[in-house]
């Protein structure tokens, strides 16, 4: 694809200094990824079932970031609303 696309010319014998090749190329490289990721998500639809299942805990409550309860104890300190 490298030579179709950056194909030699007589202004650019070096194809890939030619500014006019590089939306094919990007189209090109564009559609295999695409078809990449498609084809390995439809390849591993079967590994699904095997992956690790969360444990249901009733013991799992929010918690508040460490950050927030720095904050409100500074705040507490200082006597500052």
């Amino acid at each position: 694809a490298m030579l179709v696309i950056f194909a030699g010319s007589d202004a650019y014998p070096q194809g890939q200094l030619n500014p006019d090749a590089y939306p094919a190329y990007a189209l090109f490289a564009g559609l295999g990824v695409a078809t990449s990721i498609l084809v390995m998500t439809h390849f591993t639809r079967d590994q699904i079932p095997h992956l690790l299942q969360p444990q249901v805990s009733s013991s799992i409550r929010p918690q508040m970031p460490f950050c927030i309860l720095i904050f409100q104890s500074s705040l507490l300190s200082t006597g500052r609303p």
